[in-house]
């Protein structure tokens, strides 16, 4: 088989392969290269978004777990409110399953995959890229970063810059009968006030639920002791003398001049820093990402021409200002919690904007303009 592709792809989540399933159905040779083998476990609280599956070409129906349609909003693990939305607001699934689900799409389409290669480095000539891996080495035009924050793209891309990152601890509960307060049914429940700029939260699954925690990275420390706090809360206890299982993530968010792309290369996802600033949330603006390098990448092959300044500058118009206000809008929220918990549960207006916000159907830009906030 050819070592030669058009395109390679680091990394199998979802932001490479659906990138991967739309170069595919444009005939454009496309090779993913993915260090494990799926299905795989994936730190995830598995919340889909309205808003996110609309970004993929295919029926999600078969993996969906749970429509949520309500949330349970607390203030530190007390006063406990339930809000309830009178359409979808999101989905939970489990992200082993939909990881493995795009990769199968994608594989349909007529890309290659290779489980078990991790990139180690990749070399940068006029007219190809040569991608080094733990199983030998492969030639493309294009090379395409969707391996997090700790594959070797992000890396040689960011070149030791500092980035903003939100640490998430998390969960499996799979047992029944845990607290009858937050009895997994069709909501979610959301818990402010326990750390500073962050939130604990509760996805109901279809057997138990993913209980996690999100806050800047420098609240390490006092997120976790919060976080042992809710879990001895609301999970139950470990049929063994073991501790809790916990498990850890961190989410990038990118500034002004993070480095996106250069000459053959660009990053999507996780490794182009595309996180939340607020929520913590990355699926929405990295497929959004795989949906923008898709145009660009065809383009630049039409036209031998591999700069990538149109991806630089779609992504910087079109997701990197909601990235920016979510850094304002969580600064704000977080610095008054119990009366921004308050305004959740008895504002009706605010409720709905902020349900409308999870489904979709309005984003940062259209509620600073709104609020005349941060002069937009």
């Amino acid at each position: 088989m050819s070592n030669r592709y058009d395109v390679i792809i680091s990394g199998a989540g979802p932001c490479g392969s659906l990138l991967a399933y739309h170069l595919c159905r444009q005939n454009i040779k496309t090779l993913v290269l993915e260090k494990g083998t799926f299905p795989r476990m994936k730190i995830c609280a598995g919340g889909l978004q309205y808003r996110t599956a609309d970004l993929i070409p295919f029926s999600l129906d078969a993996l969906v777990e749970k429509n949520i349609q309500a949330i349970n909003f607390s203030y530190r693990s007390k006063k406990i409110r339930k809000r309830r939305y009178h359409q979808t607001i999101m989905y939970t699934v489990e992200r082993s399953g939909f990881d493995h689900f795009l990769a199968l799409q994608a594989e349909q389409a007529g890309c290659d995959y290779r489980y078990g290669y991790r990139v180690k480095d990749f070399d940068i000539a006029e007219k190809k890229i040569t991608v080094s891996t733990t199983e030998g080495c492969f030639e493309a035009k294009i090379l395409v970063g969707a391996d997090g924050i700790n594959g070797a793209v992000h890396k040689k891309l960011l070149l030791g810059r500092p980035l903003y990152k939100i640490l998430g601890y998390h969960y499996e509960c799979r047992a029944v009968g845990w607290d009858k307060k937050f009895e997994a049914d069709d909501h979610i429940a959301l818990d402010i006030g326990g750390v500073n700029r962050g939130y604990a939260w509760i996805f109901p699954r279809k057997k138990g639920v993913s209980i996690g925690i999100g806050a800047p990275l420098a609240e390490a420390k006092k997120m976790k002791h919060y976080f042992n706090f809710f879990l001895k809360k609301y999970a139950l206890l470990p049929q063994t003398d073991d501790p809790f299982k916990i498990f850890a993530q961190c989410i990038p968010v990118r500034g002004a001049d993070t480095p996106l792309c250069s000459h053959r290369l660009l990053s999507v996802g996780d490794a182009a820093g595309l996180g939340d600033a607020f929520s913590g949330e990355g699926l929405y603006n990295g497929l959004f990402s795989a949906f923008l390098a898709s145009e660009c990448i065809q383009k630049a092959l039409k036209k031998n021409h591999f700069t990538f300044d149109d991806y630089h500058q779609k992504v910087y118009d079109q997701i990197y200002g909601e990235i920016k206000i979510s850094m304002a809008v969580s600064k704000i929220f977080f610095q008054f919690p119990l009366l921004m918990y308050n305004i959740l549960i008895k504002n009706d207006k605010i409720f709905e904007t902020c349900c409308r916000f999870l489904r979709g159907e309005t984003n940062y830009r259209r509620l600073a303009k709104k609020l005349k906030f941060l002069n937009y």
